[in-house]
């Protein structure tokens, strides 16, 4: 059997990015296997929030402009830069506009799209295991190429996010919450069949390590790599981060599926290698954290429902909002909680938590409620518990303490 191929080319210093991605896509056949001039290019990044791109959270600036010279070098010119992130409340667009990605696209005399507001078509396929159809946006599907530009992260929910995983950002919004709601990591598997065959060039200029997707840890790798085979390329990068497949299901799950490999026997990697780049990469996992006022209950929970419940109290109290939740009270895990007093508004979060919801809320319908989700995105989580407050956010552009960069870069501009 053929290998897979999966470029591999270190970032050195005084060359242009430019460069080494020409170096990693000249690995794998050169951009004339996939593009030709005259045609339409859709750069797919991962703009999951207002971060700055030094945080490895999102795609650097630096492997967007070095990916579109390198385009625009081989006669390559229609190019649209686009994402649907699930930050819908401050949106792609301005997300976009805040962290430069409009600026730089203005600069190079390419187009900027937010997905989530595109036309979207409905897709089947037999193959499919966990969800029956998935509306994909129009836009997409009608590129003559997509190149996905993800970086390298850990994630809270998922384990791990890089190429697969991104590509959750070209389906409608109601979309990405059901995926949440369902077996997420076979939904993310089973996207795959939906969309169009995909170049991936992997932004692994700085990558993130600990809470992921947002609140981790930059880790400078200085690499970019490329491949035409997203489940040959999350393999080789979960080899980089040192993490097992059993961690990151959804990568697993694509393998076995029969759509790539992640066995490196099957892979050939080229170019420089990762024996020199890989290194242990910090879990997106975490302790359960006290925040005043808030009575946390665990019973036996999964780390994607812990880290998700972290994350949601972590972003409210830094916005200033947690005090407004008085009586608060959240319980992730499979059972009631055994030292619990009595109920004041109580909200049971995850999928294992829905039949002794099911039970108590019979029971108190005005306390008990719930967030349905295997785990639920930390934004669900947040949004359900104002619902029931009735408070608003105080700040509606606030995303997390990692917004704050992007404001000093805003500043400077201003300065400037």
């Amino acid at each position: 059997m053929e290998k897979y191929q999966v470029a591999v080319v270190k970032h050195r210093e005084g060359c242009q990015v430019k460069d080494t991605v020409a170096r990693a896509v000249e690995l794998i056949g050169g951009i004339e296997k996939f593009v030709k001039p005259g045609q339409t290019v859709m750069l797919k990044p991962n703009y999951t929030g207002l971060l700055s791109p030094d945080t490895g959270a999102v795609t650097s600036l630096l492997a967007l402009e070095g990916i579109t010279l390198f385009l625009q070098e081989h006669g390559i010119t229609d190019i649209t830069i686009a994402d649907g992130c699930g930050t819908v409340h401050i949106g792609t667009q301005k997300i976009m506009d805040e962290v430069g990605v409009t600026a730089l696209a203005e600069k190079l005399g390419v187009k900027t799209l937010d997905l989530n507001t595109t036309p979207m078509v409905e897709v089947k396929h037999e193959g499919y295991r966990e969800i029956e159809s998935v509306k994909v946006s129009k836009a997409v599907l009608d590129a003559d190429l997509v190149i996905n530009v993800p970086v390298i992260k850990t994630h809270a929910m998922c384990g791990a996010t890089a190429a697969m995983k991104n590509m959750k950002g070209c389906i409608a919004p109601a979309e990405k919450r059901r995926f949440h709601k369902i077996h997420l990591h076979q939904a993310i598997a089973d996207l795959q069949l939906a969309l169009p065959p995909y170049l991936t060039i992997t932004d692994g200029l700085i990558a993130q390590e600990g809470l992921g997707p947002a609140e981790g840890t930059p880790v400078p790798l200085n690499i970019i790599m490329a491949s035409e085979n997203p489940v040959a390329m999350d393999g080789v990068i979960l080899e980089i981060m040192q993490m097992s497949p059993d961690d990151v299901k959804h990568i697993k799950l694509a393998a076995e599926m029969g759509l790539g490999s992640i066995d490196l026997k099957d892979i050939d990697i080229l170019g420089d290698g990762i024996d020199g780049i890989k290194r242990k990469f910090r879990p997106a996992t975490t302790d359960i954290k006290e925040f005043d006022g808030v009575e946390i209950y665990e019973c036996n929970a999964c780390s994607g429902c812990i880290a998700a419940l972290m994350i949601t109290l972590g972003r409210l109290n830094a916005i200033g909002d947690l005090p407004h939740f008085k009586d608060i009270q959240v319980c992730v895990g499979t059972g009631k909680p055994a030292n619990l007093k009595e109920y004041k508004n109580f909200f049971y979060i995850g999928k294992c938590a829905k039949a002794i919801y099911e039970k108590e809320h019979a029971k108190y319908p005005d306390q008990v409620h719930y967030i349905a989700g295997c785990a639920p995105a930390a934004l669900e989580i947040e949004e359900r518990i104002r619902e029931v407050y009735n408070f608003d956010r105080s700040d509606p552009m606030f995303f997390t303490a990692g917004a704050q960069a992007v404001d000093g870069m805003r500043s400077k501009k201003e300065d400037q």
